[in-house]
């Protein structure tokens, strides 16, 4: 069947020569969109710049540029002499605002004298007049301590109800590439290798940074035979996610656990088993496949986590 979505087409000829080109051909397709509303639909395009930090249409944007060893303040802190962001955003009084954009890989590392390593936020901080750095990603980026992530389905939250026939066409292929509405989980899908490795654990972080709990999640993701999800940085003890059992009450369930809770909580906590944890709370994930939408999901999550969880860390 023919193809009629130009971003789609044209994809295919940057498959032909590489097959890592999509984060390339999506950097200058974004760039190109948010010119085109720049011109043309100003209010889009104030809502998407917001989203990294500007407030104003006076800009220049550019991609690929490369910066050399000069450009930067710390130079004793770069792990070579050049770099190239994917886009930077040139405003007034000589600031820059710098955007790493990502589908599915993660962060860069680099390796410093010394056995240190330096990711690409940290390297693109150094360059001289660099205001932010931020990430526009398919997946949530983990970073401890960064929060200037930007997600691909917020950029298309703002662009569905525009009517344009370009901005349409590129939300068709965000969509195609699946980094336009937020992924509904099923039952068919919640439990598949593929999608669950990057979609359930993708929710928790979201709800989990949306939820402004204090405590952070540990960066990786803790993936075994009894459980699927993450453990609480501050607090080791606690698990946010799945946990394999056959006891009804948090079977097919976002759990909430505590493997080593204080005696004094034993004593006046009155949801525990006889096993290795406690369960402090739990979300069944039947009610969340009962949405109709991602969005829908998320929020539950995030209600949960602020809600009852977080009285509790």
């Amino acid at each position: 069947m023919n193809n009629n979505n130009f971003f789609s087409n044209a994809y295919k000829y940057t498959e032909l020569e590489e097959r890592s080109q999509l984060e390339n051909y999506l950097t200058e397709s974004f760039v190109f969109i948010l010119k085109y509303l720049i011109g043309s639909f100003p209010l889009d395009a104030i809502k998407i710049l917001g989203l990294f930090g500007i407030n104003q249409l006076g800009i220049e944007i550019k991609t690929q540029e490369t910066f050399a060893h000069d450009d930067f303040d710390k130079k004793e802190s770069i792990p070579k002499d050049e770099a190239r962001p994917d886009i930077v955003i040139y405003q007034p009084f000589e600031q820059k605002t710098i955007i790493e954009v990502k589908v599915d890989a993660s962060l860069n590392s680099y390796d410093l004298k010394k056995g240190k390593q330096i990711d690409q936020v940290d390297f693109y901080k150094n360059i001289k007049g660099v205001k932010e750095v931020y990430t526009l990603s398919k997946h949530f980026i983990d970073k401890d301590g960064f929060s200037n992530k930007v997600r691909w389905f917020q950029i298309y939250e703002i662009l569905r109800k525009n009517e344009s026939f370009v901005v349409k066409e590129f939300c068709k292929f965000l969509n195609e590439k699946n980094m336009g509405e937020i992924k509904k989980l099923n039952k068919e899908s919640v439990f598949d290798f593929l999608c669950s490795v990057n979609e359930l654990p993708s929710l928790i972080k979201e709800a989990w940074k949306n939820s402004e709990i204090k405590d952070t999640l540990e960066t990786k993701l803790s993936w075994g035979d009894n459980e699927f999800g993450y453990y609480v940085d501050e607090k080791p003890s606690r698990f946010v996610g799945l946990s394999k059992t056959e006891n009804k009450t948090y079977k097919d369930a976002i759990l909430y656990l505590d493997m080593y809770p204080s005696k004094e909580f034993m004593e006046s906590f009155d949801k525990f088993n006889d096993e290795w944890f406690v369960l402090r709370d739990v979300i069944k994930i039947e009610k969340m496949f009962d949405l109709e939408s991602g969005e829908a999901q998320l929020k539950m999550l995030t209600d949960w986590l602020k809600n009852k969880v977080a009285p509790m860390l």
